[in-house]
Order: structure tokens, then sequence, then C-alpha cells
């Protein structure tokens, strides 16, 4: 209402300076726009670093103590497309837990957006519990992810938002680190079939004070596994 007041209570009075306005405003608009896009792109351009996502000490967790395969270069195999892990069985955690050996359901990822120039990828995955677990649903979204590897062999790191969820309702919000590493397999015509020794392991990050007391602590993870995830 107050948008319409400005521009329709003095017309006849002022029509040729409000129009100034508005076409100063609108070059503004514009401007402040292109600055923004601009900014997004060369933003999208530089090249990130594992290092960028990983310190020395979540290093060692992730290689020594959950024994991960981590794939350095700067040539990754093209991993876009959707894949599903099942069954997803806990391998290792860093805290007393009794899910070691547990099939938790199932894992539905999807890469996209992959720029092998600035080794950055998007990621998005989808956690199906098996029953017995808390929460039914666990979302995971990464934009701007590292990716390095060489050959048919793949590794992709970031901070990503997670969701625990149940029905319709979201019992929890955090942030983790997510690493995620295996071999691409193609046939001989080159079509993706799968990843073989498909590794994710996920450390938390920030747990929001965790106001229901139903995640894992901060610095606490776990890595999961599956032979071959099958390519959707």
């Amino acid at each position: 209402m107050f948008a319409k007041k400005a521009i329709f209570g003095r017309l006849e009075g002022g029509v040729m300076r409000k129009i100034g306005l508005f076409l100063l405003f609108i070059g503004f608009v514009v401007g402040s726009c292109s600055s923004d896009d601009s900014s997004e792109v060369g933003k999208n351009d530089v090249k990130l670093k594992y290092e960028d996502f990983v310190d020395k000490k979540m290093n060692q967790l992730l290689t020594e103590d959950f024994g991960m395969d981590i794939y350095p270069g700067n040539a990754p195999p093209i991993i876009e497309g959707s894949f599903v892990g099942s069954p997803f069985f806990c391998k290792k955690s860093n805290f007393p837990d009794f899910s070691e050996g547990i099939d938790f359901g199932s894992t539905d990822i999807t890469f996209f957006n992959q720029n092998n120039l600035v080794q950055r990828i998007d990621f998005k995955s989808l956690l199906i519990y098996n029953p017995g677990f808390t929460g039914k649903l666990e979302r995971w979204d990464g934009k701007g992810c590292f990716i390095s590897g060489s050959n048919n062999k793949f590794s992709v790191v970031f901070h990503t938002e997670g969701s625990l969820e149940e029905g319709n309702g979201i019992l929890a919000l955090y942030k983790n680190l997510v690493a995620v590493s295996g071999e691409l397999v193609v046939d001989e015509r080159g079509k993706i079939e799968g990843i073989a020794k498909f590794q994710m392991a996920s450390v938390m990050l920030d747990d929001f004070g965790d106001p229901h007391g139903i995640l894992v602590a901060v610095g606490m993870g776990r890595l999961w596994a599956d032979d071959f995830a099958e390519h959707k």
C-alpha cells in the first residue's frame, strides 16, 4: 500500500520528476544485480583446495582413524548423476557407537555442476533409515564442493547443511563435514554403471545446540561403505 501511495499520490504535480526517479531506481537495481552476478561468477571461478574444507586434524580423522581413501589429483572422472548405496553399513565411528556394522538403510546421492578446471562440484543426498533409528530421513546439500582424483578414482569433500526429518517435520538441523570416495565404473561404451568401493564419512561441525539431544556430538562422526553404489 505504501508503494501505491508513493506512485499515485501526487501524479499531477510531479510526473517528470517521478519518472526520472523511477528510471534512476531501475538503473540502480540493474547495476546492483550485475555487480552481484559478477561477484558470484568470480567466486565460482576460484579453484578449490582440499585444505579449504579439511584441516590436519580432520584429515587425520578421515584417513587414519576411519581409514578412508582420499584420492589426490586434479583430473577426476566425470561423476555427474545419481547413485544408490544399499545396504549402507556403518564401518567405523570415533565414539562409542552401537551402530558399527549395522545397515542404516539406503542413501541416494546426486552429483551435478562438475567443473574440473576449478575442481568444484555440487552434491545432494537423501539417507532413508531402516526401522529402529531416530528419524526416517536425513538430507545433505552441498554447493561448491571440492573434487579431486585421477583416472577412475575420485574424492569429494564439503561442508553441508543437514537435516534429520520424520514425517513432514524436521527434528534437527546441523552442519557437517562430508567426504565421499570411490572408483567410477563404466562399461565398454563409456556408460556409467556405478561407484565401486563407495565410502562416505560425516563429521559433526555444528549441532546448533541440539535442543532435542538426538545428534552426535560436535567432532564425532561415522564412516559408511557399500561395495557398489549403482547408477540410477
